[in-house]
């Protein structure tokens, strides 16, 4: 599961969708910009924008469930998912 401190959840997020499991997403807002602060609590952030190629959208959509995520709202172009624990969204294009 994904540690529940907020100064490295969003990082965690980013790791395991890229770095563990080889896809390549782009983050818009959030976690890019909170690391652009000299202090990045000093930018918080409910919910992280995630871009991710169509072939993976569904092996990312699992990551993100298997990791206790659930599906809030799923559209053509974007699913929403919430941790019940700490309530991070995350919107997947």
């Amino acid at each position: 599961m994904i540690p529940l401190s907020n100064s490295s959840i969003h990082q965690e997020v980013v790791r395991l969708l890229f770095l563990d499991h080889h896809l390549k997403v782009i983050v818009v807002k959030g976690v890019v910009c909170r690391f652009l602060y000299p202090i990045p609590d000093n930018r918080p952030s409910n919910d992280e924008d995630l871009y991710v190629e169509k072939k993976h959208f569904k092996e990312a959509s699992n990551i993100l469930l298997e990791e206790g995520f659930s599906i809030v709202s799923d559209s053509d172009t974007v699913t929403t998912f919430i941790s019940p624990t700490c309530g991070l969204s995350i919107e997947l294009h």
